[in-house]
């Protein structure tokens, strides 16, 4: 697991649209001793100081929103709520 921290974010869907990007970058196919491996990422996203401004709290949060991006399929992203 890693965290990306965005400074400034004022609007969900620009954390959401890094979220894709990220999620689509590590989907990529690649080759190790001539195996093709593909991996899937989920994410879950927080945004601070809507869902709190505390760093445990975020990551808190964070995590739960990732649990629900597994539970709705993986390979996606979630906001928490």
């Amino acid at each position: 697991e890693f965290v990306i921290v965005l400074p400034e974010v004022g609007d969900p869907c620009q954390a959401a649209t890094l979220a894709q990007n990220v999620i689509l970058a590590v989907s990529e196919p690649f080759l190790i001793d001539e195996h093709g491996i593909s991996i899937s990422t989920s994410v879950g996203i927080t945004i601070a100081p809507s869902h709190g401004s505390k760093v445990e709290e975020l990551l808190t949060y964070a995590d739960l929103a990732l649990y629900q991006a597994k539970f709705d399929g993986r390979h996606r992203h979630c906001l928490f709520t």
